[in-house]
């Protein structure tokens, strides 16, 4: 999965520019579809009404669900792909002096007047509105950016051909248990030599990276409809209330409560 291989490939219109300092782009695409590795001159906040996105950039994969968006700056090189079916809605943003925005990819959670703000740009004619109205609606849209609370929750991806083997591994299968000496016998390595490496290139230790391996792919089954005593058994462990420990402990919500808000 990591560089979507087996994906199907879909690509961006091109944009010579931006007709005003915010544009809205709408599309629905279908389960393992994704835009290839890409640049904009602009900025992206990518959100996503229905479905859940994958979005790779800069060897960190972010799982955004419909309570979340993704803050890419321009410039930043980028794939975005979707788990199921998914209702993407994509603001392209210019650089206006009231924007203020991080110069680092940001995850914020969404709030309920940014749905309706863009609902309503969804809405627009951008051939028929007031020119007046549609930029009083992006300060708007701008405004709502400055409000939104910062989430940190990504899955660091490593570029070392022997953590690959290791990471590719788990992302399918997150509930093998293997420890990182077994790993080491298996590939050659030391279990100091891969600890280290892991700390170096993915900043975690590899119990806390296949604990969030175990988040994403919890999130991804649910999306799919799995029971969570199966998403569990998948997972590894060895019962639903260890299971909904650790997404509360990540999320903040149990995976019911969680699935509910969908």
């Amino acid at each position: 999965m990591k560089n979507f291989s087996d994906w199907t490939k879909l690509y961006t219109p091109e944009m010579e520019g931006l007709p005003f300092s915010v544009y809205l782009r709408s599309q629905n695409i279908k389960a393992r579809e994704v835009f290839d590795y890409h640049v904009h001159p602009w900025n992206q906040f990518t959100y996503a009404t229905e479905g859940t996105l994958v979005v790779d950039i800069q060897n960190r994969r972010h799982i955004i669900t419909p309570e979340q968006a993704i803050w890419i700056p321009e410039g930043t090189r980028h794939a975005s792909g979707a788990l199921m079916n998914t209702a993407l809605r994509t603001l392209y943003v210019k650089n206006p002096p009231q924007l203020m925005m991080p110069y680092e990819i940001t995850v914020y959670a969404m709030n309920p007047l940014l749905r309706a703000l863009i609902i309503e740009m969804e809405r627009m004619d951008l051939g028929g509105e007031e020119t007046a109205y549609i930029e009083r609606v992006n300060e708007l849209v701008i405004d709502q950016f400055h409000r939104l609370e910062k989430l940190n929750l990504h899955l660091p991806w490593p570029q070392s051909s022997l953590l690959l083997k290791i990471c590719e591994a788990i992302y399918e299968q997150p509930g093998d248990e293997k420890t990182v000496e077994e790993w080491g016998n298996e590939l050659g390595a030391s279990a100091r030599t891969i600890t280290r490496h892991f700390e170096r290139e993915t900043g975690m230790t590899m119990r806390e990276w296949r604990r969030r391996v175990r988040l994403f792919r919890s999130i991804e089954w649910l999306e799919n409809g799995m029971p969570v005593t199966a998403i569990a058994l998948n997972l590894g462990y060895a019962s639903p209330s260890a299971f909904t420990y650790m997404f509360r402990e990540l999320t903040g919500a149990s995976p019911t409560e969680w699935k509910k808000k969908r």
